[in-house]
């Protein structure tokens, strides 16, 4: 076995590979430790995030709400109450389903991003190597 192989030119000690002959087969542990915490942080970021559209959206409805206390608190006739109820619910209905079309446009698009963090990440590990038989 050549010694100067075994031997780190910058700090003249002896290599990884001096002390475990094995580690061109097996895959960098360090890298692969790391997938799963990165994994979670990308899944994380995805669900703040259709937290704060939620949370957001909510917001609105409250506005709403406030909206129609206000319009019937300002009601003269029975009209004017049921009008302003029916204009709510019609605005709530529409408002919602434009709402859920949001939600699944964001879970795919949180799904594909999950994805590529994934591949990513598994692209930076090491595959591990198929041992050769000696000649």
């Amino acid at each position: 076995m050549d010694q100067s192989k075994d031997i780190d030119a910058q700090s003249g000690r002896p290599s990884a590979a001096a002390f475990f002959p094995f580690a061109g087969i097996v895959p960098d542990v360090a890298k692969m430790l790391l997938v799963v915490p990165h994994c979670q942080a990308a899944l994380l970021k995805a669900a703040i995030g259709q937290q704060r559209e939620a949370i957001a959206f909510m917001g609105r409805r409250c506005d709403a709400e406030l909206k129609l206390a206000d319009s019937i608190g300002a009601a003269t006739s029975i009209k004017d109450v049921y009008s302003a109820c029916l204009s709510f619910w019609q605005d709530a209905a529409g408002q919602y389903a434009t709402e859920a079309g949001r939600v699944a446009e964001l879970t795919s698009n949180n799904a594909m991003e999950a994805v590529r963090a994934v591949q990513q990440e598994a692209a930076t590990v090491t595959p591990m190597q198929p041992l050769r038989e000696a000649a």
